[in-house]
C-alpha cells in the first residue's frame, strides 16, 4: 500500500465528509494582517448571520468592551492599564475589522462576526479584492499606529505573567487568556479549577471521544488532542481486528479441531483395551461438549442429538446446559461435587465483543470449555483421558496444524498459556516413546507422566490462591493466558486471615505495580489501605516483586500495558500542567481505563485470578491552533504497539485489507502526534497545515472507527449509522472474583473494571506565548463491585445501568480534578459556528 502522509489523509477524509453534506456554508479568505503579526488561521467557514438578531458580545474584563461597539470611534487615548489580553486584542484588531479584514486567527474573526457589521464589511472587502485582483491591506491612521503600538507593549508585558500571578495561589493567570468567552457561560468552579491546576476534567455524556473533537471543530474551540483519544482508538481497532480474525479463521479452525478430535475418539471407543476404551468413551463426550458448544445456540432438546457413549449422554447434556445458563455449579461429569467445589459455568456468559453475533457467542462458549474443563494431575483417570488424547494428537498432524494456527496467535496477542497445553503433554508423551496400551496400563509410567507434568506445572503456574480446594495443577486442552496483572492483583489481597480484611483488590493495584506516579499515594494517604490491612505495603512490595521479571514485548497485551507506564513521563521540558500532582491522577484515569478496555478485548483469553474542504467561493478559512498533549515517550511507544499488532497479523496470515489500511492510518496519527509533541516541547512553530490537522483530528478518528466497526461491503456514512453496542465508548469487564476459603459470604464479589460516557477536559495551554482555552476528550474510569451471584455483565447491561447511574463507578479520588458544573458547558455558537465539515 502506497504510504500517506497525514495531512494529505485528512484531506481525503474532509472529501469523503463533503460527499454527505449539503454545501450550505460558505468560506472565509486568510490575509495576513500587518496590525497583528501574531494572530493565526483557523480552517472553519462562514456562516452570513448579518440579518440574525445578535447578543452582543461583551468580553469579560474590567473594561466590559462591547464588540458590536467598536464598529464606532475608538478613543485611542484611553487608559489600557487596567485591560487583559483579549480586551487589548479586541481593540488593537477594531480598525482592521471596520474595513472588512479576514483575519487568519479564528477567535478574532468568530469574535467580530457576532456583530451585526462585521461580516458585511467582510465580504464587500472580499469582493474589492477580487475585482481588483490583489491583496487589499488595511489603512491606518498615525493615532490608530500608534495606539496599536502602545497595545502591543501593553500585551508583551502581560505575557510575562502568564503563569504564577502575584499575590495568588493559582498557577495560572486567567486574565491572560485570550479566549475566555468561548463558552456562553464560564462556571466558577471550572474557572478556579483551570487557575488552580491549568486543566479540569468535566463530566459529559458523549458516545465516542472523538464527538468531543467534532464538536470542537463545530464551535471552532482549540483541541487538546489527549493520549486518551489513541488509546480508545487503539482499543477499537485491536478489538475489530480480533472479532474479525476470531469469526473467519479461528472459529472454522476450532470446529474442525473438536469435531475430528471427537471423531478419533470414537474409533477407539471398540478398542480391546479396557484403559483405552474407558478414557476414549470419556474423551469423546468431553469433545462432544465443545463441538456443541463451537456450533450451536443453545442445548439440546434431548440426548437423542448427541453421539456419545450411552453412558455419558446425560452428562454431556447436562453439562451443555450448564454452560448456557452460565450460573456456577456442580458436574459429575468434570467431578465438582459437593461440599467441595463449584465449577465457573459463570464464565461461559458471552461478553465483551463475544455479544456482536452468534459466531462469537458460539466461539466464546467452545473456546471457554477448552480452556477451563480441566484435566488434574490428582485424578489418575483424568490423567490418563489427557494421555490418550495427546496420543492421537501425535498421531494425526493435521490436527496439530489446525492446533497450532490457533494457539500461536494467541500466545503472541494475549500471552503464554499458564496451565500446562496439550501441546507440552504431547510432547513429554513422545519422548517416553510406549505405546498407548502400555502407557495406560502402567502405574509407574503413568506416576512418572504425573509427575512431570506438575514440574512443568510448578514452573510456568503464577496465576494461583495460596489455599485451594480440590486440585491445583491441571492440564488444559488450550490454557487461558498469563498477564502480569493478574498475579500482582492476588498478591495484593489478604488470603492469610481468618476472614480476609482485604478480599477484593483494586485497580490502582496494578497501577501502583507499574510504577504509575500517584497510584500508592491515593491507595496509602486517601484511600487508607493500609488502615484497613495493615499488610498491604508489603503485598504491594511483594506484587512488584512476582511481576519484576515480566517481558513486556512478550505479547501484544504486555506491550499495550506497558505502554500506559510512558504516561506518567516527567520533565521540566514538560508543560507546567503535565508536572502536577493532579496531573497524575489525570494519566491514572487514562491509564485504568485503557487497561479496562484491554481486559475487556481478552476477556475470554486471559485467565481470570479467583479467590477464587466545504464551499466554493468567498474568503479563505482561519486557522485553530490546537494543542497535542506532548507526551513524546507515549506517542513513540504507540507507534511501537500498533506496529506490533500488524506484525503480528502479517506473520500469521490473519491480516486483511481493513486491518493493513487501518493500521496505516492509525500509525500515521500516532507518528503525528510525535512530531507535533517535539515541536511543542522545543518551542516551535506549527505550520498553517499541521494547525488545520490537529483542528480535524475528531473527523480523522470517526472516519478510522467507522471503518473499524462496519461489516464487509457495508458503507456507514456517519456515527448515526452505527446500531451496534460499539456506538458507545462504554465498556466493562470482570477481571477478579473473591470467593476464597477466608472471605467472609457478604464479601464474596466480582470485580469489574469499565469505562464510561467520554468526558471532557480543559486545558489552559501556551501557544505562540499567548494562553488559549483548548478542550480535549477524556475517558471516564470505572470500578464497582457486584454479588457473585449475578450473572457475568456484558456492554449491553452496562451501557443500560450508566442509563440510570450515569456516574456509577467512578472513584473518590478523581473529585479532586473534576469540575462537576450544572450540565455542560456550552459553547458560544454566535460566536463560534459551523464549518459544515
Amino acid at each position: 500500500m502506497k504510504h500517506i502522509s497525514y495531512h494529505n489523509l485528512l484531506r481525503e477524509e474532509t472529501l469523503r465528509s463533503m460527499a454527505v453534506i449539503l454545501l450550505l456554508l460558505l468560506f472565509v479568505p486568510t490575509v495576513w494582517a500587518q496590525n497583528d503579526k501574531t494572530d493565526d488561521y483557523t480552517g472553519d467557514a462562514y456562516i452570513d448571520r448579518t440579518k440574525e438578531k445578535k447578543t452582543p458580545l461583551i468580553l469579560p474584563g474590567t473594561g466590559k468592551i462591547n464588540v458590536e461597539k467598536l464598529k464606532g470611534k475608538i478613543d485611542t487615548r484611553m487608559d489600557i492599564s487596567q485591560l487583559n489580553l483579549a480586551e487589548l486584542r479586541a481593540l488593537r484588531n477594531a480598525f482592521a475589522a471596520q474595513q472588512g479584514y479576514a483575519f487568519k486567527d479564528a477567535i478574532l474573526r468568530a469574535m467580530y462576526s457576532t456583530t451585526t457589521w462585521y461580516n458585511d464589511a467582510l465580504w464587500k472587502h472580499w469582493e474589492k479584492e477580487e475585482k481588483a485582483g490583489r491583496t487589499i491591506s488595511p489603512r491606518y491612521t498615525k493615532e490608530q499606529l500608534a495606539f496599536a503600538e502602545r497595545i502591543r507593549t501593553r500585551e508583551a508585558e502581560l505575557r510575562k505573567l502568564n503563569f504564577k500571578p502575584k499575590d495568588s495561589k493559582k498557577l495560572v493567570n486567567m486574565d491572560n487568556l485570550i479566549n475566555p468567552f468561548q463558552l456562553t457561560e464560564f462556571d466558577p468552579k471550572l474557572h478556579s479549577m483551570l487557575g488552580q491546576y491549568g486543566f479540569a476534567i468535566v463530566p459529559a455524556e458523549h458516545n465516542q471521544l472523538f464527538h468531543v473533537y467534532e464538536k470542537n471543530d463545530y464551535a471552532d474551540f482549540p483541541n487538546f488532542v489527549t493520549t486518551d483519544l489513541f488509546l480508545q482508538l487503539f482499543h477499537l481497532y485491536f478489538d475489530c481486528v480480533l472479532r474479525d480474525v476470531e469469526e473467519k479463521h479461528l472459529d472454522s479452525l476450532m470446529i474442525v479441531f473438536s469435531s475430528q478430535m471427537g471423531a478419533e475418539m470414537k474409533t477407539l471407543v471398540s478398542s480391546q483395551n479396557a484403559e483405552v476404551k474407558a478414557a476414549a468413551e470419556y474423551d469423546q463426550a468431553w469433545f462432544a461438549v465443545a463441538s456443541w458448544l463451537f456450533s450451536h445456540d443453545k442445548a439440546p432438546a434431548s440426548t437423542a442429538a448427541l453421539n456419545v457413549p450411552e453412558a455419558y449422554k446425560k452428562m454431556v447434556m447436562e453439562e451443555i446446559a450448564k454452560a448456557f445458563e452460565a450460573e456456577n455449579g456442580y458436574s459429575e461429569m468434570l467431578e465438582y461435587s459437593f461440599p467441595v467445589e463449584m465449577f465457573g459455568y459463570s464464565l461461559f456468559r458471552p461478553r465483551g465483543h463475544y455479544t456482536r453475533s452468534k459466531v462469537c457467542g458460539r466461539y466464546f462458549r467452545g473456546m471457554m470449555w477448552l480452556q477451563t474443563a480441566h484435566f488434574g494431575t490428582d485424578k489418575p483417570a483424568k490423567m490418563k483421558q489427557i494421555a490418550l488424547i495427546a496420543n492421537v494428537f501425535n498421531q494425526q498432524p493435521k490436527l496439530r496444524t489446525i492446533y497450532n494456527k490457533v494457539n500461536e496467535p494467541i500466545t503472541y496477542l494475549m500471552g503464554t498459556p499458564d496451565n500446562v497445553t496439550l501441546l507440552q503433554v504431547a510432547e513429554r508423551i513422545k519422548e517416553m516413546d510406549l505405546p498407548i496400551e502400555k502407557l495406560l496400563s502402567s502405574k509407574k509410567d503413568m506416576a512418572k507422566l504425573t509427575e512431570d507434568i506438575e514440574k512443568m506445572a510448578k514452573k510456568q503456574m503464577r496465576i494461583e490462591l495460596k489455599k485451594t480446594h480440590g486440585t491445583k495443577y491441571v492440564v488444559d486442552i488450550m490454557p487461558q493466558r498469563y498477564q502480569p496483572d493478574a498475579e500482582a492483583l492476588i498478591a495484593t489481597t489478604d488470603q492469610d486471615s481468618p476472614v480476609s480484611l482485604r478480599p477484593c483488590p483494586k485497580g490502582l493495584d496494578w497501577m501502583a505495580v507499574m510504577g504509575l506516579q500517584g497510584a500508592e499515594r491515593i491507595l496509602m494517604d486517601e484511600l487508607k489501605e493500609a488502615q484497613k490491612w495493615s499488610d498491604f505495603p508489603k503485598a504491594l512490595a511483594d506484587a512488584r516483586k512476582k511481576t519484576a521479571d515480566t517481558q513486556w514485548d512478550a505479547c501484544m497485551a504486555n506491550q499495550w500495558m506497558y505502554s500506559l507506564q510512558t504516561l506518567d513521563e516527567t520533565s521540566e521540558t514538560m508543560p507546567y500542567f503535565m508536572q502536577t500532582p493532579q496531573w497524575q491522577k489525570k494519566n491514572l484515569n487514562t491509564a485504568l481505563a485503557s487497561w479496562a478496555e484491554l481486559k475487556h478485548d481478552a476477556i475470554l483469553y486471559a485467565k481470570q485470578p479467583m479467590l477464587a474542504e466545504c464551499g466554493s467561493g468567498g474568503p479563505e478559512a482561519p486557522v485553530v491552533k490546537g494543542y497535542v498533549e506532548p507526551n513524546v515517550k507515549f506517542w513513540e511507544k504507540a507507534i511501537a504497539l500498533v506496529t506490533r499488532m500488524d506484525k503480528v497479523l502479517t506473520t500469521y496470515g490473519l491480516q486483511t485489507e481493513k486491518a493493513k489500511n487501518v493500521y496505516e492510518r492509525i500509525k500515521d496519527m500516532a507518528e503525528f502526534c510525535r512530531d507535533i509533541s517535539k515541536k511543542e516541547l522545543a518551542g516551535e512553530k506549527n505550520s498553517e497545515q499541521e494547525y488545520f490537522d490537529i483542528e480535524n483530528i475528531g473527523s480523522t478518528v470517526e472516519n478510522i472507527s467507522l471503518e473499524l466497526v462496519s461489516e464487509d461491503n457495508q458503507m456507514l456514512q456517519g456515527w448515526s449509522d452505527v446500531v451496534s453496542t460499539d456506538k458507545k465508548v462504554a465498556v466493562v469487564a470482570d477481571v477478579f472474583t473473591a470467593t476464597g476459603e477466608n472471605v467472609a459470604t457478604k464479601d464474596m464479589c466480582v470485580l469489574y473494571e469499565g469505562v464510561g460516557p467520554a468526558y471532557e477536559i480543559y486545558v489552559v495551554v501556551e501557544i505562540e506565548g499567548s494562553l488559549y482555552l483548548t478542550r480535549g476528550s477524556v475517558f471516564s474510569y470505572r470500578e464497582f463491585t457486584r454479588v457473585t451471584s449475578d450473572p457475568r455483565m456484558t456492554d449491553e447491561e452496562w451501557q443500560e445501568e450508566l442509563k440510570k447511574t450515569p456516574t456509577g463507578g467512578t472513584p473518590s479520588w478523581m473529585q479532586e480534578i473534576t469540575a462537576p458544573v450544572k450540565g455542560m458547558n456550552a459553547d458560544d455558537e454566535e460566536t463560534f459556528y459551523s464549518s459544515g465539515c
